[in-house]
């Protein structure tokens, strides 16, 4: 057949590849590579020959973040970490099965671009102002707030009041981040806009009440107490779920600042559970 490509140029063809191809045997151990492959290790084919791709010290076959396999490689002289994704096929003119071509393909901007990706996301958490499973503030998006309200208080001795309240859904049976999310749904239609809720941590939440007296707070917290005992989640049939929440109370005297407040409706907390 005319222009027929043969043996000769077909060596030539993948040796001007920009990627690292390699033709492993039965074993694993590298019977050829080319140029590109050669650079990537930094070590010429003859040294290479006969040795398992695998084993070399500075190979390690892992996975990308999609989770499709990848070589991560110290490569060149000055063993920069690389990483190259891996598509391996066996040799079609090998009848026997025994040699596999793996063919390598530089992705380490795409690695890095995936790692600063993961940096910034666990970074935004850390700043976000939604807890996105309550749907409620978190707890550094709610302080900044409550030392504004303290000062206002000094100044003009507003009555200001702070609710901790530690829920117990161990006993739902459900989804615990579930059970969170409708007591936050809860929360925010039983209180006022003015009103603070943040999702304190797992199992605890912080509502902070501008313009509420103790006793005004007393009666929210009853109303709450009610509600939740006859709370129902969006998942299995629907039933009430079985909530115990226990709440600590504490309202604004002179000299408080914010960590004085906090801490007298922490101790309140213990004094209810």
């Amino acid at each position: 057949m005319e222009n027929q490509i043969d043996m000769t140029q077909m060596t030539q063809i993948l040796q001007m590849s920009p990627s690292g191809v390699v033709v492993l045997d039965a074993e694993g151990q590298i019977s050829w590579a080319n140029r590109t492959f050669e650079q990537i290790l930094g070590q010429p084919l003859a040294q290479l020959s006969g040795q398992k791709f695998t084993g070399i010290a500075e190979v390690n076959l892992t996975e990308m973040l999609d989770g499709n396999e990848a070589y991560q490689i110290l490569s060149g002289p000055d063993r920069a970490e690389k990483w190259y994704a891996r598509h391996s096929q066996p040799l079609m003119s090998d009848v026997s099965n025994k040699y596999t071509v793996e063919y390598l393909t530089d992705v380490t901007n795409l690695k890095s671009a995936q790692v600063e990706r993961d940096l910034l996301s666990a970074q935004l958490q850390e700043i976000a102002p939604i807890d996105p499973n309550s749907g409620l503030l978190t707890e550094k998006a709610i302080m900044q707030n409550v030392d504004l309200l303290v000062s206002r208080s000094r100044r003009y001795e507003n009555p200001l009041s702070v609710v901790v309240m530690d829920v117990d859904s161990a006993g739902s049976g459900g989804d615990n981040e579930q059970v969170m999310h409708s007591i936050g749904q809860l929360l925010k239609d039983q209180m006022r806009w003015a009103d603070l809720i943040c999702r304190v941590k797992d199992n605890r939440i912080l509502m902070v009440l501008p313009e509420t007296d103790s006793a005004a707070t007393a009666k929210l917290v009853d109303k709450i107490g009610a509600h939740l005992k006859q709370l129902t989640v969006p998942y299995g049939e629907g039933k009430p779920v079985p909530i115990d929440a226990n709440f600590g109370l504490s309202s604004w005297e002179k000299g408080d600042d914010r960590t004085i407040m906090l801490d007298r409706a922490f101790n309140a907390l213990k004094t209810t559970a």
